[in-house]
């Protein structure tokens, strides 16, 4: 006698209520991200989102101009910070930090937010035209005295753009249990 088998019908993923702590929090930190991508604005010009082509654009321009990367200045800032965390200094990051050490890095990234890519893409195989044309944009839309702010721009919207990055987990056995 042969039994009819029913078809496998695939299960639906669990109602929120029902899924796992860290799932929830994953999906909170996912929209938290996604909202402040749609929020960027640098001058009241809404900023285009973080995407995967212009953080790849990005670390490619950085990495040709070693000048603007500020790593030779890595030794005195960790000497500052130590000096700072050991109380024995009272200046804060922004005194202890120079903007002008990072400003380039966050106006081309503000640069690249606020352009879409059919703006830039005739500057993409030429680096050094590429730095100018963000440098010349910098000078207009990032007046002197709020360096820092641009700065905290850049850095939060490369941050948001971080965390909506899927992270593979690792296999069992390989130590960890990261990944999202």
């Amino acid at each position: 006698m042969k039994t009819e088998r029913k078809p496998k019908t695939p299960r639906l993923a669990p109602p929120p209520d029902e899924l796992p702590a860290s799932a929830i929090q994953a999906e909170q930190a996912r929209e938290k991200a996604w909202q402040a991508d749609k929020d960027n604005v640098w001058n009241g010009e809404p900023l285009k989102a973080w995407t995967r082509e212009r953080e790849s654009l990005f670390v490619r321009l950085v990495d040709q101009d070693e000048a603007s990367s500020g790593l030779a200045n890595i030794p005195v800032i960790t000497e500052r910070l130590n000096a700072a965390s050991q109380g024995k200094t009272s200046l804060g990051i922004e005194q202890i930090l120079d903007a002008h050490q990072f400003i380039e890095q966050a106006s081309l990234v503000l640069f690249l937010a606020s352009h879409e890519p059919e703006q830039w893409d005739h500057l993409r195989g030429r680096p050094a035209a590429f730095l100018r044309a963000a440098n010349a944009w910098a000078e207009i839309n990032i007046p002197l005295g709020s360096e820092w702010p641009a700065i905290h721009q850049a850095v939060a919207m490369r941050t948001a753009h971080r965390q909506m990055v899927a992270v593979r987990k690792p296999q069992p056995g390989t130590g960890g249990n990261s990944g999202n």
